[in-house]
């Protein structure tokens, strides 16, 4: 038996580091892992793909370990005051129990055994990186909007952490667009797969710290910050070749106009639309360009015009507004640069730091 002190408010934000992962598909996994060591709890939850880790100081002393409900934990803390309380663990084996007291309030909550939470297997790790954890992770939650979790192949549903080329690059894509940002550069060269579960995880707000590690073991990844660590597994997959679609040889069309007006029509022309794969024609001019949608089905047709700026011949191209809406989204320059070889192959979007490939309509 052992009693872990803290402060309701700490333990809590502790709990909610790991809220991400909690989840009922086996009755362990609503469970949290608490351990104690002296002076310290380590605290894991895991959904079987991902297992999150924290430390945090507490007054306690070592030995102790037990599964407990994390929400019902959780929700016990939300309506406890600001104020200590104390976490007694009996573990013997067979009973599994923790008593919360705060003041004059006494709780009992059955735990499980320890054993029956998934295990880490222990992997020589090896560093590859590290880097400013706030852009990082930002990017990581930007990318999971460029999956498409309908599709069959893993390429479209995960995002992929490429440092081949030397730099660190965050690449997530769909059939129709693909979204890749240059983060950092790396000293060491890597390609490694986050599914989208796991990256929405890590952006929720689990890291506190300004600096991030990752390292790589087989088919694991590891992610470190300061009292955290996060093991994530990757998913089977074959390295894409995309690197080749990203060379602009043969450009010969550059369309260049506001990004906010052309954002504002493309959001005027699909509320037209009853169909949100609706298409919009752009019949590209040399100072302006003219928008155009017609839904068939309801017999609605719709135009805007954009003043913009055309080098090379006019033409006329085809995109479906909500794939390009996606990519202008995080476009924060004031004027968007399409730029493209003919109507039929694709368009580059470049910005500062990201880069993306829109895929016409045929």
């Amino acid at each position: 038996m052992s009693t872990i002190e803290i402060n309701s408010r700490a333990l809590l934000g502790q709990l909610n580091r790991l809220s991400g992962l909690i989840n009922n598909t086996l009755p362990v996994l609503s469970h949290v892992k608490v351990e104690t060591q002296k002076g310290h709890v380590f605290m894991t939850a895991s959904n079987l793909e991902t297992t999150a880790s924290v430390l945090f100081e507490a007054k306690c002393k070592p030995g102790s370990i037990t599964c407990i409900p994390h929400n019902t934990l959780s929700s016990i803390l939300k309506n406890l005051p600001d104020a200590p309380v104390s976490i007694t663990i009996e573990s013997d084996g067979v009973i599994q129990n923790a008593e919360i007291v705060c003041g004059d309030a006494d709780y009992k909550l059955p735990g499980l055994p320890p054993d029956d939470f998934p295990r880490i297997a222990e992997h020589p790790w090896e560093e590859k990186i590290e880097l400013e954890a706030a852009h990082f992770l930002q990017t990581l939650k930007t990318a999971t909007r460029f999956t498409d979790q309908t599709d069959e192949l893993s390429g479209f549903q995960n995002i992929i952490l490429d440092a081949e080329s030397g730099y660190l690059e965050v690449m997530a894509m769909t059939r129709h667009l693909l979204f890749k940002r240059q983060i950092t550069k790396a000293k060491k060269k890597f390609m490694m797969m986050v599914t989208t579960k796991a990256a929405t995880y890590l952006a929720s707000g689990a890291f506190t710290s300004e600096k991030i590690k990752l390292s790589e073991a087989k088919n694991m990844l590891l992610i470190t910050g300061d009292n955290i660590a996060v093991h994530v597994r990757q998913p089977e997959w074959k390295p894409p070749q995309y690197q080749l679609l990203f060379s602009k040889d043969r450009v010969q069309h550059g369309w260049e106009a506001n990004t906010e007006e052309l954002k504002t029509k493309l959001s005027r022309l699909l509320s037209a639309c009853q169909s949100r794969f609706a298409i919009a024609d752009f019949d590209m001019k040399k100072d302006r360009t003219t928008l155009k949608i017609e839904d068939e089905a309801y017999a609605t047709r719709g135009q805007e015009i954009v003043p913009a700026e055309l080098t090379g011949s006019a033409v006329k191209v085809r995109y479906q507004i909500a794939t390009l809406q996606l990519a202008l989204s995080v476009v924060e320059e004031e004027r968007v640069k399409l730029e493209f070889q003919a109507a039929n192959t694709a368009t580059f979007i470049d910005t500062e730091n990201t880069k993306m490939l829109v895929m016409p309509s045929m």
